[in-house]
């Protein structure tokens, strides 16, 4: 899941299994997640492994927000977070 530390603490996450190379991209403004397999430039939603009580949160301009990606893997896995602001969609 990806936290937030907006207030009331939104999350959101997927039940799903990324492979080596795989990239889920979460559009929190689209409300969106989608999938490309490792080597592939094609997407697919993962709307449908949407985890219950999830809370799209937007990030607020102008702060200074954290935000956590976690993984409930089994056994240790490498895992890395990017994020990308877009400011041209909050009007600056």
């Amino acid at each position: 899941p990806i936290y937030s530390a907006l207030p009331g603490a939104p999350s959101i996450g997927f039940n799903l299994t990324l492979n080596a190379g795989d990239t889920l991209t979460v559009d929190l403004e689209w409300q969106s997640a989608v999938v490309r397999t490792a080597g592939t430039t094609q997407g697919s939603s993962r709307r449908n492994a949407e985890q219950p009580g999830n809370t799209w949160f937007n990030v607020p301009k102008e702060s200074t927000s954290t935000l956590v990606f976690t993984s409930e893997d089994k056994t240790k896995a490498a895992g890395t977070m990017t994020v990308y602001w877009a400011a041209a969609s909050m009007g600056l």
